[in-house]
């Protein structure tokens, strides 16, 4: 028994060192192609899951005040416990503390920032508007990803603008790239209960993200 498996084996080696040359290079090709695969795959799942860099202009952004609107600084935070930072930028509507208010959702790794322009566009017409930093602005540094970990950012947002704004007000949710996406998922979520959602850009998938990501980097 012990000969005739040895000669199968024997056997298989033979067949493999004798087969067309074409056939072990495509063979060594496929394997190749295949690993490379994983491993970009790996790699920019990676960079796309990993902590945003911290840099000293983080510091260095424009505020509400500076498009000449008042607001207020307010702390809250996530079911899983990420400290975030927003802007409510009051507005009235006939003499009274407007009940309309909007929650804006920037984009990956962006501030908040980075709306304002969008911001004054509907203070200026009678919108409240709240905006907050995802957790990749968090002031403890903490896991984010592109879209699913911010899910618990924007819910604990809306909590915090109903918190800050008159009893009863309207809440709509405004959103670019992946905070047009959080916003289409929160937004009809029946506890958040939005009357309306704008977004800009907002992916439908990630292989699209993926397939961008994969052309930066090589």
């Amino acid at each position: 028994v012990a000969q005739q498996q040895g000669s199968a084996a024997h056997a298989k080696a033979a067949a493999w060192l004798y087969a067309p040359l074409a056939t072990r290079v495509l063979g060594a090709g496929i394997c190749s192609v295949a690993l490379g695969a994983a491993g970009v795959a790996c790699y920019v799942l990676s960079a796309v899951h990993s902590r945003r860099k911290r840099g000293y202009t983080d510091e260095f952004v424009l505020t509400p005040e500076d498009l000449n609107m008042p607001y207020q600084e307010v702390q809250f935070f996530t079911e899983d416990g990420v400290s975030l930072m927003g802007w409510f930028i009051p507005q009235s509507l006939a003499g009274k503390p407007s009940r309309r208010v909007i929650v804006c959702c920037h984009p990956y790794n962006s501030s908040k920032s980075n709306l304002l322009g969008v911001a004054r566009g509907l203070w200026d017409r009678k919108y409240s508007v709240f905006m907050f930093d995802f957790r990749s602005f968090a002031h403890t540094p903490t896991a984010q990803s592109i879209g699913y970990l911010e899910l618990r950012d924007a819910r604990a947002a809306v909590q915090c603008a109903r918190r800050t704004a008159p009893e009863g007000a309207e809440i709509g949710l405004i959103g670019a790239s992946m905070g047009g996406v959080v916003s289409l998922i929160v937004g009809h979520e029946r506890a958040i209960d939005a009357v309306g959602i704008v977004t800009d850009c907002a992916f439908a998938g990630l292989t699209t993200v993926l397939e961008t990501q994969i052309g930066n980097k090589f």
